[in-house]
């Protein structure tokens, strides 16, 4: 018998089964279709074109189950992190680098060129503070933990070290809708919508929408700036790596229709062959509707469960077109341009299309396609996110030819005229069209195209409604809300039934971070929680840990007297004045 079923080989549920693997428990992973990676695949769409068909980006594996788990993925990190062409032939790059950012600000507003290293400090400060949560279970409401409380105290000092001003502007973020967060800091139109793009990536709002404003602090708390080499599926393909190493087995083309019960709680899953597996606990890495819905009988689910379950936002506004291109298109805003890279060199123009290129140069661009999409039909004027990989990894098309790979943000899972199955090509053929205002002749360098649709998303990948993140990133549905009131732990309220997948904690990105904390849930229900408990009092028995105690807790308070007392801006203004000098400056947020 196994101890862990594991329903799902995507990037979570292996994580989830290598977790568990390496603390020594038996685990069986089951995966409907006949290859692992949920939506993280690379599939040869075209011959000789590899191709990520639903995902491009999303960040890094959390730096703590890449160290447990010995886990080695190549990124390419994308510099510029975004182009934003525009449709009179200027363009606007964010770089890595705030001076060289700086620099291209400046073309259009000296004064929000010297805003925006003040913007980023904010940023990377309130994901400094922030950051130590993705890797933690939300803490009970009912009945905190001595543990969880600890935990979260060291978020709340981080936050409330952020300083009066930083913690006022972070709180009201939260409520807040994005165009007026970022009105706050810029008058440059295209500089807010390339940063707003990445944060309503997916999301059924535009930026004018209430609580939008928080999204921008989880888009960079989950990153969104690397590739991995060879594609998305570079990052099951180490997972699965890591779970053969723990001795996890791994089943492809074993659906599972439906849940076994005894006694109330989980006893096992049967295939749809009609095979019945045994196992005490089982992890369910797909969306919570499905797992919900779809797999507990309706008479075993408890009725606020299937309500909230049925609540839960998962309709889909994005589409994905995959191109085959013979050559490199040629951008109107790029024509003849060498540019000026450090001090001393010139690059080619193709250097500027290494990260995102964002089509969408307005905040009333954003909210126009956000409002198409809402009421049921595409945008004329679409919001696309393109990304061409093999500007920086050739080997995934051939000799001198690309793959280029769109997001379109304004495609509704359910349309008001006709249906995807019928309009599938118009659609490609108006988002190509309105391309070519930024890239002319785009179509003629076409080879191969794919196109899914949020209805090929669900059918094709198990994605309920086409929802690429298992769930909407509204205020409602973060953190001890996500899923739903009662399943935020992983847990269900169904003894031995987990859930590990994007539809719980932290969701957004590729980080793997749900499958590893759900794992780390299920590990401690073998333990029993009062082990926990006991360990803390133990720990504060001992007159090492009650020192180790004391002496973090006096540099917290420390650290706060003096982030409290500080004159407003001392610090802040030195550090702008240092990295305004720096032209070289490493690794800004992925803005």
């Amino acid at each position: 018998m196994h101890d862990v079923i594991v329903m799902g080989a995507g990037h979570d549920g292996l994580a989830a089964a290598a977790t568990l693997g390496r603390a020594g428990k038996r685990v069986l992973v089951l995966e409907r279709k006949n290859r692992i990676g949920g939506r993280l695949v690379t599939e040869e769409v075209f011959p000789g074109f590899k191709v990520s068909p639903c995902v491009n980006t999303g960040g890094r594996l959390r730096p703590q189950l890449i160290k447990d788990l010995c886990l080695s993925v190549d990124y390419i990190p994308h510099d510029p992190l975004v182009l934003a062409p525009l449709a009179d032939g200027k363009h606007l790059s964010l770089w890595r680098a705030t001076r060289r950012t700086m620099d291209e600000i400046a073309r259009f507003s000296p004064r929000d060129a010297n805003t925006y290293p003040r913007f980023l400090m904010f940023l990377r400060r309130v994901v400094n503070a922030l950051e130590h949560a993705l890797d933690l279970a939300p803490p009970s409401v009912e009945a905190p933990q001595t543990t969880e409380l600890v935990s979260m105290a060291r978020v709340g000092v981080n936050l409330r070290l952020l300083g009066d001003e930083n913690l006022v502007r972070f709180m009201r973020m939260g409520t807040m809708p994005l165009a007026d967060f970022l009105d706050e800091w810029f008058e440059t139109d295209v500089l807010k919508a390339a940063i707003a793009g990445l944060a309503l990536q997916g999301t059924v709002h535009g930026p004018r929408a209430p609580g939008t404003a928080s999204l921008l602090i989880l888009a960079n708390l989950v990153g969104y700036g690397d590739t991995p080499r060879g594609g998305m599926g570079a990052v099951p393909a180490a997972l699965l790596a890591a779970c053969r190493a723990q001795g996890v087995e791994v089943r492809t083309g074993a659906e599972v229709t439906c849940l076994l019960f005894s006694n109330g709680a989980v006893s096992g899953v049967r295939l749809a062959n009609g095979e019945e597996i045994p196992a005490a606990r089982v992890l369910a890495a797909g969306d919570p509707r499905e797992a919900c819905l779809k797999l507990v009988p309706p008479e075993v689910l408890p009725p606020t469960v299937t309500l909230n379950a049925r609540n839960f936002r998962t309709r889909g506004r994005v589409a994905r077109i995959n191109l085959a291109l013979k050559s490199l298109p040629e951008f109107a805003c790029l024509r003849g341009e060498h540019f000026q890279k450090g001090k001393h060199r010139e690059g080619h123009f193709s250097e500027r299309l290494r990260g995102r290129i964002h089509f969408g140069g307005s905040m009333d661009a954003l909210e126009r396609a956000a409002d198409d999409a809402k009421y049921g039909r595409w945008s004329k004027e679409p919001v696309v996110e393109m990304t061409i990989p093999t500007v920086m990894d050739p080997g995934r098309a051939p000799n001198g030819q690309h793959v280029a790979e769109l997001l379109v943000q304004s495609a509704p899972y359910g349309l008001r005229e006709g249906d995807w199955n019928s309009r599938r090509e118009e659609f490609a053929d108006d988002v190509l069209g309105w391309l070519e205002t930024f890239v002319p002749g785009l179509r003629d360098a076409v080879l191969h195209r794919q196109v899914l649709t949020p209805l090929d998303l669900e059918q094709k990948y198990g994605l309920s409604q086409g929802h690429l993140q298992h769930g909407d990133h509204g205020l409602e549905q973060l953190f001890f809300l996500r899923p739903m009131p009662g399943t935020y732990r992983y847990a269900t309220p169904l003894p031995g039934l987990y859930l590990c997948g994007a539809g719980t904690h932290p969701g957004a990105g590729v980080t793997a971070a749900s499958g590893a904390n759900a794992a780390r849930e299920v590990l401690l229900s073998y333990q029993g929680t009062s082990r926990t408990r006991e360990s803390v009092k133990a720990a504060a028995k001992s007159p090492v840990g009650a020192g180790l105690m004391l002496f973090g807790a006096g540099l917290a308070v420390g650290a706060a007297y003096k982030a409290l007392t500080r004159k407003p801006n001392d610090v802040t203004s030195a550090a702008v004045e240092r990295r305004r000098s720096d032209d070289t400056t490493q690794e800004d947020l992925q803005v």
